[in-house]
């Protein structure tokens, strides 16, 4: 059972706005706080273990750009080397050529079903242009590796690095 199955049944409304079945302007804040909890933990995850930080975030360096195709919304992670800041919008650069990385979602309900998923689906995400990438994907693998991580170290899944 996935998270909106869940809440679909909880609240028919609730889920429905999370699904992108009801309320733009509420799937819109939803798609934001979902993106935007996601990028804060790995953020959170980077300051409370030390292990976490040397594994990954130490001595590396990336740009992640993650927005709509209306640009309606966005959120950014930035490594630098020596922390990981997570934020909201464009952080002031506008131009995709000034990110290593870029996902365009073609919309909030695309960044909903991708990230509420029981199980999600980037390479049908691609295939239904939903999602697109641009930029070195080694460092988006890298990225979905730090969340697999995290993931294990919150016990969210088997396996976790200690």
């Amino acid at each position: 059972m996935t998270l909106v199955d869940w809440l679909d049944r909880a609240d028919r409304g609730l889920g429905a706005v999370l699904a992108g079945r009801q309320i733009p302007a509420a799937r819109g804040a939803a798609a934001q706080a979902c993106l935007g909890l996601l990028l804060r933990g790995l953020e959170a995850g980077a300051c409370a273990s030390e292990s976490f930080h040397r594994r990954h975030v130490r001595g590396a360096r990336a740009r992640f750009l993650f927005r709509t195709e209306d640009r309606a919304l966005a959120s950014h992670l930035v490594l630098d080397g020596a922390e990981l800041r997570a934020g909201v919008g464009d952080d002031g650069r506008p131009d995709d050529a000034e990110w290593d990385v870029v996902v365009v979602f073609r919309d909030a309900s695309s960044i909903s079903r991708l990230l509420l998923s029981g199980s999600p689906d980037v390479v049908l995400a691609l295939v239904r242009r939903q999602l697109r990438v641009r930029g070195n994907l080694a460092l988006l693998y890298k990225l979905g590796f730090m969340l697999f991580d995290l993931g294990g170290r919150l016990g969210l899944r088997p396996g976790g690095a200690p």
